[in-house]
């Protein structure tokens, strides 16, 4: 599919300001592999339909979109997993004072999450308002998804980016159905500015 070309390309772009053995940019390697995966996935489907005749973005079934989003949503997942379990790592191995709290934590396997090291980055100027609100919106839509069948516990607005996305409390995520590779290539970007900023901080 289009999109996970480029975001292949954006995963693919090195990226000067920070060394990549760095500890915690291993989440972009742990993306791009799903994002691999999904694309091939996704390949391979549109090979199929396009046996039988011509198949455009646009004459996608209900169905077919379906199968995509599937795919695609997995990515989502596992690109926010990959995001937690780096973002752990490198706060503990950097050993900044700043991120004291978190790390005791961590240190005596307490939970600690996504959310909290971006709410801490946020108090301290490593990630902006804006990042941390996506942030927020991703780990609810993750849960939704994994704990919950996609149906959302409330109802809100959410802006990423300029995309609004609105929930309905007991209802299912439904949005547009090529929306997680948008979401994983932002993902990409925010996790990929954060690590830069916590390296430099």
């Amino acid at each position: 599919m289009k999109k996970h070309g480029l975001l292949i390309k954006r995963l693919k772009k090195p990226d000067p300001k920070v060394d990549r053995q760095y500890p915690g940019y291993d989440a972009i390697a742990m993306m791009y592999n799903h994002v691999i995966l999904s694309t091939e996935l996704c390949d391979n489907y549109t090979r199929l339909w396009s046996k039988a005749g011509g198949i455009e973005e646009d004459d996608l079934s209900n169905e077919q979109k379906e199968r995509i989003v599937m795919i695609t949503r997995d990515t989502f997942i596992h690109s926010m997993s990959s995001c937690e379990y780096c973002a752990k790592q490198i706060v503990v191995i950097k050993n900044h004072p700043d991120f004291k709290k978190i790390i005791d934590a961590l240190n005596v396997d307490k939970n600690i999450y996504l959310l909290d090291i971006m709410g801490k980055s946020k108090s301290l100027g490593l990630t902006s308002e804006k990042e941390y609100n996506n942030w927020d919106c991703f780990r609810e839509i993750r849960n939704a998804i994994v704990h919950n069948n996609a149906v959302v516990r409330k109802d809100k607005e959410y802006d990423i980016n300029g995309f609004i996305l609105k929930t309905i409390k007991d209802k299912q995520i439904h949005s547009k159905w090529d929306i997680f590779p948008y979401l994983v290539s932002i993902i990409a970007d925010q996790y990929s500015n954060w690590v830069d900023n916590l390296y430099n901080h």
